[in-house]
């Protein structure tokens, strides 16, 4: 995910800095510039690693949305209907993949209704766009309900909404949380934009064989705009941003493009000074990463622990019939680890009532504790059945 990512990321910028009128080695320079955040940065290397999140599965999908808008706006043809479906295929697989797609496909919706230069065609692209992203909704809503029902499904989103938004969450912390994700790229970043007086993106004043510069401009101006609008989503659910670092991969999108624009229009000597920051700030995001990850070394053998006392428990003929509760917070991994449905913050106690409720032959009861963030250490599994009898399973041994 991480290299289909750069990869996207590459195809775009190099095809805006050459619309730009800017050199092929220039475009390439520039895009090695702008790429290093999202290939060295900590987030990055965390969140496309061995576990990703659905964040990281929609980083390539909005990068390739943007490359497919800007072949739109630098389309002369008036119609082109694979390029018009590719962007409306996109627009419904990006939602459905992760919320930032609604808001992304929103704002595409508004810019290409106020889009000058394309006005009928741009408002029939939104029209079409705003259709495919009530579909994905739509499709959204019937999974969840055919998995738990429509009232618990809608129930759940309106309570995670409440749970993740802007009411429950503290802009400081989501600062400090872009320099937990970013270090030193932020510090390059916002220095460059400080020290250079950056001129306005794309608005280089030459004519390219793609159009006047002021079209090149407001078509530059558009991809710009498009690719920091996920970022309006941290408005929306500012605390689910603080908490989960991979709801920040979005930056890097907006960010590559500065960087590879200061790039391209900096001396040879700015140039060299750039790179050079921005080879100090892929080294602290290298090493950074890596003291991050011995925090976690223990991960392993604990998994594995976790690992032989699921396929003890798998082992008991209960096991297929039986409901499943534990004593401490359910996440993903349990249920991955145990491929069931687990009720958390149980007691011994609730082991009838669960029975009765799921129409089960047998409450598994789990115990465990936190061992690092989102992994339980799992010591203890209490097998009670409808008759009252008991077996536990102690360490992977039963008695």
């Amino acid at each position: 995910l991480g290299a289909l990512s750069t990869g996207c990321l590459f195809l775009l910028l190099v095809n805006i800095l050459k619309f730009n009128g800017y050199s092929v080695w220039t475009s390439i320079g520039g895009v090695l510039a702008g790429s290093t955040i999202g290939i060295f940065s900590r987030e990055v290397l965390q969140s496309h690693g061995v576990i990703y999140w659905s964040h990281s599965l929609y980083q390539p999908i909005l990068i390739f949305s943007l490359y497919l808008m800007f072949r739109y706006l630098v389309n002369e043809t008036k119609e082109n209907r694979l390029l018009h479906a590719a962007i409306i295929v996109t627009a419904f697989i990006g939602p459905l993949t992760e919320w930032s797609g609604y808001v992304f496909n929103a704002g595409l919706i508004f810019l290409l209704w106020f889009d000058k230069n394309k006005s009928e065609l741009s408002q029939r692209l939104a029209i079409f766009i705003f259709i495919a992203t009530s579909i994905a909704g739509i499709v959204t809503v019937i999974h969840f309900s055919l998995a738990v029902g429509f009232d618990p499904a809608v129930k759940a989103f309106f309570g995670r909404f409440l749970a993740r938004s802007t009411s429950a969450g503290n802009p400081v912390r989501l600062i400090q949380g872009y320099g937990l994700s970013y270090g030193l790229f932020i510090v390059t970043m916002f220095s460059i934009l400080a020290l250079s007086n950056m001129r306005a993106l794309g608005s280089r004043q030459q004519t390219t064989g793609t159009g006047s510069s002021s079209v090149t401009s407001q078509t530059t101006f558009f991809i710009f705009i498009a690719a920091c609008i996920p970022l309006v989503e941290h408005m929306l659910m500012l605390q689910h941003a603080e908490e989960f670092s991979f709801d920040r991969l979005k930056f890097i999108v907006p960010a590559s493009f500065i960087l590879a624009f200061c790039f391209a229009q900096f001396t040879n000597k700015s140039r060299f000074a750039l790179m050079f920051l921005l080879a100090v700030s892929c080294a602290h995001g290298w090493i950074s990463y890596k003291v991050d990850i011995k925090h976690h070394s223990g991960w392993i053998a604990i998994d594995s622990d976790n690992k032989r006392f699921a396929a003890r428990i798998a082992e008991q003929s209960e096991s297929d019939c039986a409901v499943y509760s534990s004593n401490i917070v359910v996440r993903g991994y349990a249920n991955l680890l145990f491929k069931r449905g687990i009720y958390e913050y149980a007691s011994v106690d609730d082991a009838s009532r669960f029975m009765a409720i799921q129409g089960a032959c047998a409450n598994i009861y789990i115990e465990g504790s936190k061992a690092l963030p989102d992994l339980p250490k799992y010591t203890k599994a209490t097998v009670i059945r409808k008759d009252g009898s008991k077996v536990i399973v102690v360490s992977g041994e039963a008695r």
